[in-house]
């Protein structure tokens, strides 16, 4: 893939501690026209999150993560490529152990 139009490059330094296979794919997220379905999971249950909950995963640590990305071509001004868009993601979040144990007890 590498060389072609798909966008995938080598990952950056600051990623190749993570045991990837030295290559990333960067995803647009689009909330105009065509929204994503952004899933967050928990031991509660599923909960939908939208443009003003999303930045919730941003600070979460995520154990799973199932997503389905859709290409866009496009050509501008006799160039073209192809971009990543994310379709759909279900997170599943590794949950703090008292969170679990409590979270069936009603706020004050």
């Amino acid at each position: 893939m590498r060389g072609s139009r798909s966008g995938v490059g080598a990952a950056p330094s600051a990623l190749s501690g993570l045991g990837t296979a030295g290559r990333y794919l960067p995803v647009s997220v689009n909330f105009k026209g065509r929204p994503p379905r952004i899933v967050l999971i928990t031991s509660r249950g599923r909960t939908n999150l939208d443009e003003s909950t999303v930045e919730m995963l941003d600070w979460a640590d995520i154990i799973n993560v199932d997503l389905i990305i859709r290409p866009y071509e496009w050509t501008v001004n006799n160039k073209s490529g192809v971009k990543a868009y994310l379709q759909s993601i279900y997170a599943t979040i590794d949950e703090d152990p008292l969170e679990v144990k409590y979270n069936q007890l009603d706020q004050a």
